[in-house]
């Protein structure tokens, strides 16, 4: 081999190192670039599922200040129910009249909060989907909304009342001047207008949250059940994240049985109508 050939062989040696010591360089880089890209996902990931995390919380602590005081709305319905009771045996027309009207604004109020609970509902739906984590427990179930159902029952106590006051000339005659005062809550337009509406339109509410909270809980096990099923390396850490969320989580289940405590005891303490 003369000079000449292996001085071109050498080039040519050196020129297919450098073009492999460039080629492994871009690998390098480019492993490089998708390990950057990857962690940014990650973490953009733990960031959107940390977001949800405090939404849900967030829905579920409004959701149950909400519950929690619907049973003192209906304590306030029933006593001014009481009282409406004690104006009429006493002929106190418009006294009587003042506690029915206050006691149907409280109804009223007691539906609105229904339909309140409904929103919340469909949005912690919507939150549960989105979450790669074993969504927690949400602290209204069926069996809260069935014993809410014990509103149905003080506006039948309701009608029942104003009923036995319409029997009477004297109150009724009260009820003629002033059926058409405004009660501006809960859609409703006058007191005519509630005392005709107040006990239909919250058992459509009631059934409506329902509805609600069942397609809730239906997302909730379907997440759950996906997220056992692909789990990895980040829903683990989502799954961190869960332990703290579900601690809390059973804080406000827990409040929400107290309030069921005393949707029970507004039931056991109930008067029957006139």
């Amino acid at each position: 081999m003369g000079p000449q050939i292996f001085a071109l062989v050498v080039f040519a040696g050196i020129i297919v190192l450098i073009l492999f010591y460039r080629a492994k360089q871009r690998e390098e880089e480019v492993r490089l670039r998708e390990g950057r890209e990857e962690t940014a996902r990650d973490q953009r990931l733990r960031a959107e599922q940390e977001n949800l995390r405090a939404q849900m919380i967030a829905v579920a602590r409004q959701s149950l200040e909400v519950f929690e005081s619907m049973p003192n709305c209906l304590s306030r319905a029933e006593a001014l129910l009481d009282q409406a009771e004690v104006d009429f045996s006493e002929s106190a027309f418009a006294p009587f009249w003042d506690s029915i009207e206050g006691a149907a604004k409280t109804l009223g109020h007691f539906d609105e909060a229904v339909r309140r609970l409904n929103q919340k509902s469909v949005r912690y739906g919507e939150l549960s989907a989105a979450y790669l984590g074993t969504p927690p427990a949400f602290p209204l179930t069926s069996f809260s909304v069935s014993r809410l159902g014990v509103s149905n029952n003080t506006a039948a106590r309701m009608r029942a009342v104003v009923r036995s006051a319409q029997r009477n000339f004297q109150f009724a005659t009260i009820y003629e001047q002033r059926k058409t005062n405004q009660i501006l809550v809960a859609g409703f337009t006058s007191l005519a207008n509630a005392l005709d509406r107040m006990g239909s339109q919250i058992a459509d509410s009631l059934e409506n949250l329902s509805v609600a909270v069942g397609s809730m809980a239906s997302v909730i096990e379907d997440s759950s059940r996906q997220a056992n099923a692909q789990r990895g390396q980040i829903l683990d850490q989502v799954g961190n994240m869960h332990e703290g969320l579900s601690a809390q989580a059973t804080e406000l289940v827990r409040q929400g049985e107290m309030a069921l405590e005393r949707l029970d005891n507004i039931q056991r303490g109930r008067k029957p109508p006139l």
